[in-house]
């Protein structure tokens, strides 16, 4: 039995030194014989020192303790609503908690789990699945000789989804027997409304989308309900579902989105007679649309191993639709004389694909061509060139070699103002090695980003061969960015965003020897492979290889509930944005109803709140700027349904609670009863017990004796 002191150590100092003290001025004034009277007291002192110092015994007691019932509430917003009498779905819980008497735990959820009874539905959310698990992790093993529930069932978490969808009931295991208190009424008449919405999370852009869509419909039994799709433009799609006996129908809408970027949709069924609620006929989806196929326009000069390689690449990549020409027919030969039938090669419609084609596609590559033989400067298709980037956003790649850039006739043309480089004047080419090496731009850079991180990119890159042979240019354009260059500053590699377009310049024609350089080490053709896919994502504008994006918490929002939106800056080599201001324009089914402004942090992240006042479609479009340079701009949708979410459904979900609890006991709203509880569960307590001991008898006796025995001792030698 172990033994521990309780006294604070200022009290055991005291009486420490109050002992030794005595004890000490014993010895001091000893005069021969012995010094009863003191040694005495002495002894008394020691025995009040030990009294203070309070020493106790440590002592572990285990005890087995019945395992307690754990009540789970339901405290969101849906308990509010009321059944016949006018009485709240909420009062169940009182009924419930007076049967099962005091002596339980009481926990409250919403989306989250909390200790103590509800706060007063108003929680926003609500999710069973959530809770449960919860519950289960907080009890850490503990074993409950029963688990209550009481909830309307209207979970709008993965767990009912799932079983709406497939009937799937997913959950982890109790620490006790499950009993479900069901809560609320069917509302009166019938309930049409929309409900669950399966659909993907990213569509592609051109392509059907498929939307599913359950519909309930209590009191609307055997009925055929006519159901719409709706996006921004107005009605997609219409079809009719079929309300089963169980008051529920499905029904499979498509839509087919044309624009990159979210788009917003809706699935609606009328307002009936009959149609207790007609505020939840109305629920709405947000998807991401991406491309499905970038279409590249590649032009070359002549055949070479750097076009054979980038041509095979673009042809084996099943994300990318190529429209390819080279060895062309050259205006000097059309003008030669020559007959159509004594010409091996076709003409270049360069008309056709740069004006009356390009809007068509997403990124056109001019690898080692020379224009002035096909094109001769001429200035109206170079500025439909300049145009398609700078007002339809499309990605412009310039290719080096022996007939490009300066040797390709383009200083001083169109197409030279969106370029990252500016061409200048004096010798296109040198034909010498060179090595590049990534800038600090380049190290960050999705483009010449080779690896997961900056080091490992880097170390990736001085893998890599020289390369025979740059373009000379007079240095970057303004706003561009050098991604690599050679141990002399020249630009290898540079980008730049000009207008709502991008483009790049790859001052070589010698890429192709970094397929051969990695598949002679074992690593395949993977440097190459990720340099030309990083290009193409970023010059065609990939959502994630923007410099500003834009994200909210929830696509789909509710009237009066706030919506938060993080927007991240980064600079035009990909760093944080830092003080970067950020301007949000609010768009409500095309018109502009508010705007934010914030500024970023030193993390390139800003985080802005907005509450939207009316339903509709609403778009964010952001931009972004530090100082005076635009960073660029990106966009967000939100759907916002006229009512709270939680209160779009009117009746409880009895069908859901009643699987729920298919291993445990079930009771109806009108139904009260024990819960069901395994009283063989038990909880093993440990406890430490202390006792103390400076009030033990024996100790305050001998201590009194002494201390008395020592004033005796010394009033009978005080005597004369």
């Amino acid at each position: 039995m172990p033994l521990t002191l309780l006294a604070p150590p200022w009290i055991l100092l005291l009486t420490g030194l109050g002992a030794v003290g005595t004890i000490g001025l014993t010895a001091l004034t000893r005069r021969g014989g012995r010094r009863l009277p003191e040694l005495l007291l002495a002894g008394g002192l020691v025995g009040l020192w030990v009294m203070g110092a309070r020493p106790a015994s440590l002592q572990e007691v285990e005890r087995q303790v019945p395992g307690r019932v754990a009540v789970l509430v339901d405290d969101s917003r849906s308990m509010t609503l009321r059944g016949p009498g006018d009485r709240p779905w909420s009062d169940r819980v009182g009924e419930v908690l007076g049967t099962l008497g005091p002596d339980v735990e009481v926990y409250h959820f919403g989306g989250d789990l909390a200790a103590g009874p509800a706060a007063g539905w108003e929680q926003r959310d609500s999710d069973l699945g959530a809770a449960l698990s919860s519950f289960a992790a907080r009890s850490a093993g503990r074993p409950y000789a029963g688990v209550v529930l009481i909830s309307d069932g209207l979970d709008r978490g993965a767990l009912r989804r799932g079983w709406q969808r497939d009937g799937a009931l997913q959950w982890g295991p109790l620490p006790g027997p499950l009993t479900i208190y069901a809560a609320g009424a069917p509302s009166a008449g019938g309930d049409l409304a929309v409900g669950a919405l399966t659909l993907p999370s990213v569509a592609y852009a051109g392509e059907p989308l498929p939307v599913r869509a359950r519909i309930r419909g209590g009191g609307f039994e055997g009925r055929e309900v006519p159901v719409q799709l709706l996006s921004e433009e107005g009605v997609v799609d219409e079809g009719t579902v079929s309300i089963g006996p169980e008051g529920w129908g499905e029904v499979t809408l498509e839509a087919t989105p044309r624009q990159v970027g979210p788009a917003v949709l809706w699935v609606q069924v009328p307002d009936l007679r009959g149609d207790a609620s007609p505020l939840d006929n109305r629920a709405p989806a947000v998807v991401q649309v991406v491309r499905d196929r970038l279409r590249v326009l590649h032009v070359a000069g002549a055949p070479s191993w750097d076009v054979k390689f980038l041509r095979r690449f673009l042809k084996e990549d099943p994300s990318v639709e190529m429209v390819s020409f080279f060895i062309l027919r050259t205006t000097a030969d059309m003008s030669a004389g020559y007959g159509g039938s004594e010409l091996a090669l076709i003409p270049f419609p360069y008309r056709e694909l740069l004006s009356d084609e390009l809007p068509g596609f997403d990124v056109v590559i001019l690898q080692d061509f020379d224009q002035q033989p096909y094109l001769q400067g001429d200035a109206e298709v170079l500025g439909q060139l300049r145009d398609f980037v700078t007002e339809q956003g499309g990605g412009l790649v310039m290719v080096g070699g022996p007939q490009a850039f300066r040797a390709g006739g383009y200083a001083g043309t169109a197409v030279e103002g969106v370029l990252p480089v500016a061409l200048g004047r004096g010798a296109p080419w040198v034909d010498e090695e060179v090595v590049p090496s990534l800038t600090p731009a380049g190290r960050l850079h999705p483009i010449t980003r080779l690896e997961p991180t900056e080091d490992q990119s880097a170390q990736g890159w001085a893998r890599l061969p020289a390369l025979e042979g740059l373009n000379l240019v007079q240095g970057l354009a303004p706003g561009a960015v050098a991604l690599l260059d050679d141990a002399a500053g020249r630009p290898v590699v540079a980008v730049r965003e000009v207008g709502a377009g991008r483009t790049m310049a790859l001052l070589s024609d010698e890429s192709w020897r970094y397929a051969f350089a990695e598949a002679g080490e074992g690593r395949g053709n993977q440097a190459y492979l990720r340099l030309w896919k990083g290009a193409l994502r970023w010059l065609a504008r990939d959502p994630q290889s923007q410099a500003v994006l834009a994200q909210v918490d929830d696509t789909s929002g509710a009237v009066g509930v706030p919506v938060s939106l993080q927007v991240i800056a980064r600079g035009p080599g990909f760093r944080p944005a830092p003080g970067a201001r950020v301007e949000v324009a609010v768009q409500r089914d095309g018109l502009p109803v508010d705007r934010l402004a914030g500024l970023t942090g030193e993390d390139g992240v800003a985080l802005l709140s907005w509450t939207p006042a009316e339903a509709g479609s609403y778009r964010l479009q952001v931009l972004a700027r530090q100082g005076d340079t635009s960073l660029g701009s990106a966009e967000a949708a939100v759907a916002v349904s006229a009512e709270d979410p939680e209160l779009r459904e009117r009746s409880p979900d009895l069908a859901f609670l009643q699987a729920l609890a298919a291993s445990g006991r079930y009771y109806p709203p009108e139904s009260l009863g024990p819960p069901r509880l395994d009283q063989g569960q038990v909880w093993v307590e440990r406890e430490e017990r202390l006792t103390d001991l400076s009030a033990h008898p024996l100790l305050v006796g001998a201590t009194l004796l002494l201390l008395g025995l020592g004033w005796l001792a010394g009033r009978r030698e005080a005597r004369p």
